[in-house]
């Protein structure tokens, strides 16, 4: 099925499919949902389960920033270049954009191409001739050439792992030697977490939830 739920929807859904067992495998920084999920499973007393993304390993570099939040994002990201790219989404795009403006920098925002995502970019006062909206994967030769040609000194991402393209990025931004700001994925005390899927198999195995 599509669409968000509730708590008292995902308690309903829990119930009515007779669910014995749930597995979040949600985005790294969808953490409202994983919130949501926890608290209908203490509800219902059924398993809660996370499997998420690997984390990437960042070397040590003068050229990679780590932040706490999408507002200290932008900030640092306003600090550093005048040609900002946005890798993070349609969303929290406001804070960027109001940040950008005060301080006079070019902010360069690419998305998803959809008419939704395209939407959000004007809403939130992105210049048309400012929303790149192509669907990745994107390779580091790609990033390099795109962030080249369109002068682009500094790039913000999410932690989101090797599935979200952190490696490719990474590899551009050194090649570039261009600023990476990467937004951290938000600190969640998860009851049972597993990062692998054979750890995982083992683990439902055991409790015979298989």
């Amino acid at each position: 099925r599509l669409g968000r739920l509730d708590k008292d929807h995902m308690v309903e859904l829990i119930r009515s499919a007779g669910i014995h067992c749930l597995i979040d495998a949600t985005h790294p920084f969808a953490a409202e949902a994983s919130t949501t999920a926890i608290e209908a499973c203490q509800q219902t007393a059924v398993p809660y389960i996370r499997f998420q993304r690997k984390a990437f390993p960042l070397p040590q570099s003068e050229l990679i920033h780590q932040v706490k939040d999408q507002r200290e994002a932008a900030h640092l990201a306003c600090r550093l270049g005048q040609t900002i790219f946005l890798t993070t989404g349609a969303k929290d795009l406001e804070v960027f954009c109001k940040h950008a403006n005060e301080v006079g920098r070019k902010l360069l925002v690419r998305v998803l191409p959809s008419p939704e995502s395209i939407q959000k970019c004007l809403q939130a006062g992105v210049h048309p001739d400012h929303i790149i909206a192509m669907k990745g994967p994107f390779s580091a030769r790609l990033n390099a050439a795109l962030w080249s040609d369109l002068s682009v000194d500094t790039v913000v991402t999410k932690e989101s792992g090797e599935q979200g393209g952190l490696s490719e990025k990474l590899e551009a931004a050194i090649e570039l030697s261009i600023n990476l700001v990467v937004v951290k994925r938000p600190t969640l005390h998860y009851p049972v977490c597993f990062e692998e899927p054979e750890a995982l198999r083992c683990y439902l195995r055991e409790k015979g939830l298989t």
